[in-house]
């Protein structure tokens, strides 16, 4: 599982407790978010909403990495200098 979510969001940054904090709060809202929507999914079995999970599930993780990798960078622009 570890591997999986790592492939899906990267590295935690482990020097700032709260981004280590904001990194698995994602990590556990988007495993809850799949899980309701994916019983969503089933039990309505609506064509179209399949499509927008699957391109939720893939979406998000995405924009996190970009998200979480730009204020990791500026995070260490700003306490190291």
């Amino acid at each position: 599982m570890k591997r999986i979510v790592t492939f899906l969001f990267g590295r935690p940054y482990k020097e700032s407790k709260l981004m280590t904090l904001y990194y698995w709060v994602a990590v556990y809202m988007y495993i809850i978010a799949a899980v309701f929507l994916l019983t969503a999914a089933i039990l309505t079995g609506d064509g179209e909403f399949w499509l927008s999970f699957i391109m939720g599930l893939v979406v998000f993780p995405l924009m996190f990495r970009f998200v979480y990798g730009v204020v990791t960078r500026v995070n260490q622009a700003i306490f190291k200098s």
